[in-house]
């Protein structure tokens, strides 16, 4: 039913061609893909990548040049040591 809903002259494909070569556009484009993409659909693009002789160094970035927007690992989280109060002394109540 779901499928239904969506006819043939109701789709327009896109112009892939002409959309990577804007760079605006392809930015978005690798946004998309990077947010979306399952694992399965990562490892056919590798795959083809790698049928079509591509290299790691090719496919991959390096390590260093990742840029993990969602997880900043900042170390161990600092706390207030035992002998700092920042209430106030309840001693003196």
């Amino acid at each position: 039913m779901y499928l239904e809903m969506y006819n043939k002259e109701d789709y327009v494909p896109l112009n892939w061609d002409k959309l990577i070569t804007n760079p605006a556009v392809w930015e978005t484009i690798k946004e998309e893909i990077e947010k979306k993409f399952s694992a399965d659909c990562m490892m056919t693009v590798i795959t083809a990548a790698k049928e079509a002789g591509l290299k790691d160094k090719d496919i991959f970035l390096p390590v260093a040049d990742m840029k993990d927007e969602e997880e900043v690992d900042e170390g161990m989280p600092e706390y207030a040591s035992l002998e700092e109060d920042s209430i106030g002394d309840s001693t003196e109540d």
